[in-house]
């Protein structure tokens, strides 16, 4: 019954943390956390979505493996988290292999990638896993669950880590169900019966708390900014990986001054050790002995001997029984307790400097006395005047002058509170004594100088990796300086375009902001040219694709092509190139010329076109007039005539191949007929009869004889119908 009763109950609260991350994807509740952590359920029924025992089976290997799991686990989490939140990330359907973030947590674990499958990522790529093209959106219920068992196994792990060193995953892993079995049987719930020895855990490693003195996201770094939008404090490396994508480079991050709020509360103090003797562990090999043994069973060493493993290489195997002094490495026999050379005792460690000459030596080290002056950034000459201008190459530098003094005590006084306290008290207290101390400026020189050469090598091995697979250095450059990838190769062929076709949507959003109808779409083409010349930054990249888009589109208008909508669709065709889109421009206005050159017949020539430039240009071309100025007399002398009754076109053109002046074309237009007294064009009235002949009255002379001829008949000239 209480079995049930127990089963019920955590059926109960896991249910209803999965309905509180469907609903909010940042919900956290370690109360309730730790009330499913605290029920003594067996791990087969404890986890239902993912295989914990597995998991920690193939991972564990040491205290180390288990908080690099621990922080797995907690990218694993936000993985989770991400596929419930209903703004998800622009790039959420694909999980990149080469993702620093991935490689050096999800990746470093066995049974990272299984879990994402469960999540959703079924289909595996080349370089990373994806969700089916079938499916829009993840199965929110399944994710939600898959999610709370990454939250419980991850307290329960940061519990263990917490109370007990487990050397061996298979021990680690017995003794957690012995735990789970002992407190069923006692009638008590809880994740493990706590070894005697070790102290109660704090609350905050029980509800699955990671230490604030880690990043919360590699888990490995003190934190030392806080961004408010994401509620992370992460490392500087992490927060500027984490903060390079577009849509966190808004956020605004806060520098942790004051780290002591950020502490976890101290551990309480330790229960009173059992009357009975209990078992020891060897700090050589870390060997759980019986509480009557005196030597380890494993390695052979004292109960109290802390020789690290490694020292045995050193001095060799011995026969068991025997040991070798720290002092002198003489072997001795198994039954002496004092050396046989030196007479030091067995336990005696290794003979250093005496206190007084170790002092000097670590004093001359931690506090260098740094001579006054300034590095000339040119030609790196230590100059000791003041001002910047530097004495060896005489140009300025930009920080010429010392920085002010730090603050701090004095070296003289560090020392001697240093000395007064003997390197044994200074080196248990914190470091902030000497922390601010500077190493000579010789070293740090020759650091810089090996720093700057390694770099440079590496920078040029990059370059003729990427000139021999055609790429040019400039996009080696900007790819470094985007996403600091050590092979920048395999990042471009996998990553830049997914990068260009953010910039691109960035770019294009903000050009249907212009005034006047917008910019368009800009192509990949444009984002590429932009974010090689921008050495890889975005918002820079953007300013550069509005401006060269802007400037085409005002070149083309002072062409003459005003319309914006044809403009734009032609940058976008040609890839944003003006000559192409120009030429593309071109042909479109020359489309109906060049469709009536394929035409059998003339078109007629339409006298009232919008277009007078093309109508005058084609009269000049096919009536062949002989200037612009006598084509537009043809126009006007058209449009003056009536619509019916009019002069034809060819009298007109005669008319005015006969001259420039108005007046007379208008004459020669309306010349009468001597004969018939008609109004015609002078190119249709016929010539003047000669002037000997004169036809027959009375009264004049005699005809000569012969036939008489017949009297000659006008004739009427009809004008012709237009």
């Amino acid at each position: 019954v209480a079995w049930a009763a127990m089963e019920g109950m955590f059926l109960s609260l896991r249910a209803e943390l999965v309905s509180a991350l469907i609903e909010s994807c940042t919900y956290q509740n370690p109360e309730a956390v730790q009330r499913l952590v605290e029920l003594a359920l067996p791990p087969a029924q404890k986890y239902q979505e993912i295989n914990a025992k597995g998991i920690v089976e193939a991972n564990i290997q040491g205290q180390v493996n288990l908080q690099t799991l621990s922080t797995a686990l907690n990218i694993l989490e936000k993985y989770g988290r991400n596929l419930l939140n209903p703004h998800k990330p622009r790039f959420w359907r694909t999980v990149k292999f080469n993702n620093p973030v991935f490689r050096d947590t999800v990746d470093t674990i066995q049974g990272g990638r299984d879990v994402l499958r469960l999540y959703g990522y079924s289909e595996e790529q080349t370089d990373g896993l994806c969700f089916p093209e079938h499916l829009q959106e993840p199965d929110t219920l399944r994710v939600a669950s898959i999610t709370v068992d990454i939250i419980l196994l991850r307290a329960e792990l940061n519990l263990l880590l917490s109370v007990r060193w487990a050397p061996d995953a298979k021990e680690l892993w017995v003794t957690w169900e012995e735990d789970v079995e002992r407190s069923l049987q006692e009638g008590q719930p809880g994740l493990v019966g706590e070894a005697p020895p070790c102290p109660a855990p704090p609350p905050s490693a029980r509800a699955g708390y990671l230490s604030p003195d880690t990043c919360q996201l590699c888990g490995l770094e003190p934190p030392s900014l806080h961004c408010p939008s994401c509620v992370q404090s992460l490392c500087p490396d992490c927060d500027s990986l984490f903060h390079k994508h577009p849509s966190r480079t808004h956020h605004h991050r806060m520098p942790l001054k004051d780290q002591a709020c950020w502490s976890p509360p101290p551990p309480p103090p330790p229960p009173s050790l059992p009357a009975q003797r209990l078992p020891w562990r060897c700090a050589a090999c870390h060997v759980v002995n019986d509480a009557r043994a005196v030597l380890c069973a494993a390695c052979d060493r004292p109960r109290g001997c802390k020789t690290p493993l490694h020292c045995e290489d050193e001095l060799g195997s011995l026969a068991r029984g025997q040991w070798a002094c720290q002092s002198c490495t003489f072997v001795n026999e198994g039954a002496t307790v004092l050396c046989a050379v030196c007479e030091r005792p067995r336990l005696a460690g290794r003979p250093g400097l005496r206190k007084g000459s170790m002092s000097l030596v670590l004093v001359s080290v931690l506090f260098p006395v740094v001579p006054p002056g300034w590095q000339c950034e040119h030609c790196t000459f230590w100059n000791n005047i003041r001002g910047r201008v530097c004495e060896m190459c005489n140009r300025t530098s930009s920080r010429g002058a010392p920085e002010p003094p730090n603050p701090r005590a004095p070296p003289e006084k560090e020392a001697a509170e240093w000395l007064r306290k003997g390197p044994d008290e200074a080196a248990a207290e914190p470091k902030s004594l000497w922390k601010g101390s500077s190493i000579p400026h010789e070293e740090a020189e020759h650091r810089r100088q090996e720093k700057l050469r390694e770099d440079g090598q590496k920078l040029v091995s990059m370059i003729r990796e990427a000139e021999a697979a055609g790429v040019a250095p400039e996009l080696v450059a900007a790819a470094l300086h985007y996403s600091g990838a050590e092979r920048p190769l395999a990042w471009l062929h996998s990553e830049l375009p997914c990068v260009l076709e953010g910039v691109a949507e960035l770019a294009t959003q903000q050009g249907e902001q212009e005034p006047g109808g917008g910019l368009g779409v800009v192509t990949c083409k444009e984002v590429r040219a932009a974010w090689v010349a921008s050495q890889g930054d975005v918002d820079d990249a953007v300013r550069q694709c509005l401006s060269a888009r802007r400037r085409t589109v005002q070149e083309l208008k002072a062409l003459g092509f005003e319309e914006r909508g044809p403009v734009l669709q032609a940058l976008y065709q040609n890839q944003g190139d003006l000559w192409r889109a120009l030429v593309q421009l071109q042909r479109q206005r020359l489309e109906p010329f060049h469709q009536r050159l394929w035409e059998s017949e003339e078109p007629p020539i339409d006298f009232h076109s919008p277009d007078r430039q093309a109508l005058l240009r084609r009269l000049l071309a096919s009536l062949s007039l002989p200037s612009w100025g006598r084509a537009e007399l043809v126009v006007s002398l058209v449009l003056e005539q009536p619509a019916e009754g009019g002069l034809e076109l060819a009298d007109i053109v005669e008319a005015v191949k006969a001259s420039p002046s108005r007046d007379f074309i208008k004459r020669l237009l309306s010349w009468e007929c001597a004969v018939c007294s008609l109004v015609l064009p002078r190119n249709k009235v016929p010539p003047d009869p000669p002037r000997s002949f004169r036809p027959w009255a009375p009264g004049a002379s005699p005809v000569p004889p012969g036939p008489r001829p017949a009297p000659a008949v006008p004739r009427r000239v009809v004008a012709p119908v237009p």
